[in-house]
């Protein structure tokens, strides 16, 4: 493969390798890497009241963040869920920690399983009976 500054990269037989394919090769690539199964294994604290807000902490693996090669910047779209009703502010920790807010109201006497949604891997993983409220 031959080089020439400002000209597509060309292979010895003389096909062309534009950036446009370098970069959605590359990403695919990236993308890829440290893909690894994504799991729910404790919330904490398990137990909420349907009064107030509450921010609960999602311990887990997997919870991966995407690189961006072209701004070299990383991302995350991460939806979380208790049932049916989506939790409010999910925030990136690490790599096995996110946090979100239950809502007041949430109809309480029920455990809920609570669903990470990885928007940007197209990638669930939900804890059954994870999460109780309570009336008070």
């Amino acid at each position: 493969m031959k080089q020439n500054p400002g000209k597509p990269l060309r292979f010895s037989d003389g096909r062309r390798l534009s950036l446009a394919a370098c970069v959605i090769a590359l990403t695919q690539a990236l993308s890829a890497c440290g893909a690894g199964d994504v799991a729910v294994v404790q919330v904490d604290p398990p137990l909420v009241s349907t009064l107030s807000d509450t921010v609960i902490s999602i311990y887990g693996n997997g919870f991966e963040l995407a690189y961006q090669p072209l701004t070299n910047a990383t991302f995350g779209d991460f939806r979380v869920f208790a049932g049916d009703t989506e939790l409010l502010n999910p925030t990136w920790i690490d790599t096995t920690k996110l946090e979100a807010t239950v809502p007041a109201g949430v109809v309480p006497l029920a455990c809920y399983a609570v669903t990470v949604r990885m928007e940007h891997r197209d990638n669930d993983a939900t804890l059954d009976n994870a999460l109780c409220v309570t009336p008070d």
